[in-house]
């Protein structure tokens, strides 16, 4: 049966129920709030639910004491200095109700690997890594296996840690008192999702370029894609260091973004100062090849420091963005953060002023109050004051909900 939440038509052929629901991952309803202020519960089909949000059921699942069994084996082969072969096979049995005679889960996982380290080509020192990671439906790993960038490398919504095959080839390339320069090749196969990544990174070490890099990802995944690039050059002269930068985001049919910026380091030993600016633009797509501008961004900071021989320091850092949307609201945003100190060796004084000012955003929150039966809840309704009176006897709980309006706070 399908509950529907209807508390303005009252059927003369049906029958009315007051139901509690209860968090489920795996559930069939979706909490919304309706126009009156009052929390429902709208069944989702389930070709139409998103694992990234929470579902809700008119029920309670229990479980009883579950048992997880979990062992591995690893081992590698080296087959001179520079090679060697390693590899990993874990297995896992999830028991999630020892108390009935259900089958537990057996699952397994693999990986293979090979790596060659420090292979030389004149000015030139390679590696090179070759991997394949497979995880049955049914495994269960004892703690994290998945590496904590997972989500952003791969444009997922959520961490994924079962029914996976991963696989890659990586490699990086030292040239001497230059860079480095990586290299990788990926692709993630889950269900009915086939995904592939190329990415590629370049760091300089050379000290006139110094603090220099460019990074690129991209994601295929069937008819959709998702890039990020970003770069930084910056020249060293003499304790003078102008720098450009470069920051854009694609993803497609849906948002993207760009963001240039310049500024220019001074580091003279005791004395540090760093300025710049930065413009950034978002784009959201409309359909039929059409993009919106959403918001236009222009960014200024200012960051002050110096340490005296005496033993004076001081730290100032300022940073201002003014925000123009298509909403025409404001969402400008403003920082000032002062330090000032004393500290010398040997000295028994020392002593130190910090003063901060901030200009942001705080988003308004709605007490919204449900109905959760008879004696369950923390609240109760008077009709006369209308309004919610705490005891804790009650028919209601309340929820904070954030509303989207936001109001400038200092």
């Amino acid at each position: 049966s399908i509950y529907v939440y209807s508390p303005e038509i009252i059927p003369t052929d049906s029958m009315r129920y007051s139901v509690t629901f209860e968090f489920n991952e795996n559930g069939a309803y979706q909490r919304h709030i309706s126009d009156g202020g009052r929390i429902y519960y709208e069944f989702i089909d389930e070709s139409e639910r998103n694992p990234a949000l929470d579902y809700f059921s008119p029920y309670r699942m229990v479980y009883a004491p579950k048992t997880h069994q979990f062992g591995f084996l690893n081992g590698e082969y080296r087959v001179n200095d520079r090679i060697k072969i390693s590899g990993q096979f874990s297995g896992s049995k999830l028991d999630l109700n020892t108390m009935n005679q259900g089958d537990p889960k057996n699952g397994g996982s693999y990986t293979i690997g090979i790596q060659m380290d420090s292979i030389e080509f004149g000015p030139m020192m390679m590696s090179l890594e070759i991997r394949d990671w497979n995880r049955s439906n049914e495994y269960a790993s004892m703690g994290r296996e998945n590496d904590v960038r997972q989500v952003r490398f791969w444009n997922l919504d959520s961490t994924i840690s079962k029914g996976i095959q991963e696989s890659l080839i990586q490699s990086e390339i030292v040239f001497n008192r230059i860079g480095t320069s990586q290299f990788e090749v990926a692709r993630l196969i889950h269900g009915n999702s086939d995904r592939s990544r190329l990415r590629f990174n370049q760091e300089i070490f050379h000290k006139r370029f110094k603090n220099s890099f460019f990074n690129y990802t991209t994601v295929k995944q069937h008819k959709k894609s998702f890039y990020r690039s970003n770069g930084r050059l910056q020249i060293n002269t003499k304790g003078y260091s102008p720098f450009i930068s470069v920051l854009t985001e694609d993803e497609s049919y849906s948002n993207r973004f760009q963001k240039l910026g310049g500024g220019l380091n001074v580091n003279l030993g005791r004395w540090q100062f760093e300025t710049g600016v930065d413009f950034r633009t978002d784009e959201l797509y409309i359909g039929t090849g059409s993009w919106e501008n959403e918001s236009d961004d222009f960014i200024g900071y200012v960051n002050y420091r110096s340490l005296s021989e005496k033993g004076w320091k001081q730290n100032i850092v300022y940073k201002k963005r003014i925000k123009s949307s298509s909403s025409n609201a404001s969402y400008d945003y403003s920082l000032i953060d002062l330090g000032m100190g004393y500290n010398q060796a040997y000295k028994p004084f020392q002593w130190e002023i910090q003063a901060r000012k901030e200009e942001s955003f705080s988003e308004e929150r709605a007490i919204v109050y449900d109905s959760v039966g008879a004696g369950l809840g923390q609240y109760r309704y008077d009709p006369v004051f209308n309004t919610y009176i705490s005891d804790v006897n009650g028919d209601f709980i309340a929820y904070n909900v954030l509303t989207g309006n936001r109001e400038p706070n200092t």
